[in-house]
């Protein structure tokens, strides 16, 4: 996080990804994402799923519904922030440059985020600037 650059208020933003996977019968995960206008919690995950699937196509395929992106508190006294990031099966499934691009999105779009809700707190930390940097190195790796 270059203290020494941006300033000590974030010590780190903790980026977790989650991929659906299929390994076989008895052990399957396939996040659907759900609309983001929905706004759903955790607990109306199930049963939104259920007016997408039934019962039956849920467990045979493992279908776990998720928002792509939650957002943890920011901890001052740790100077850290975690983000959760899912991922469906169809991800899995689109070329290595592509995944490439794709998470780089989810990735700038996710940091944008936590910066305008961690800016109105007013840290001193240049945020800007570490945007700025961590967009160029995204740049140069999806390339």
């Amino acid at each position: 996080m270059r203290p020494e650059i941006y300033g000590r208020a974030i010590n780190r933003i903790i980026i977790n990804c989650s991929y659906s996977y299929y390994d076989h019968d008895h052990c399957k995960t396939n996040y659907i994402i759900a609309d983001e206008k929905l706004k759903l919690k955790q607990k109306d995950f199930y049963r939104t799923l259920l007016t997408m699937f039934t019962r039956q196509e849920i467990e045979k395929n493992g279908y776990f519904l998720r928002n792509r992106f939650e957002f943890g508190p920011f901890r001052a006294d740790t100077g850290k922030i975690r983000i959760g990031l899912n991922l469906e099966k169809e991800f899995s499934e689109l070329s290595h440059s592509e995944q490439r691009l794709k998470l780089s999105e989810y990735i700038l779009f996710a940091l944008n985020h936590v910066t305008d809700k961690l800016k109105k707190k007013k840290l001193d930390y240049d945020f800007d600037l570490m945007l700025e940097d961590f967009n160029s190195i995204l740049t140069e790796w999806k390339a």
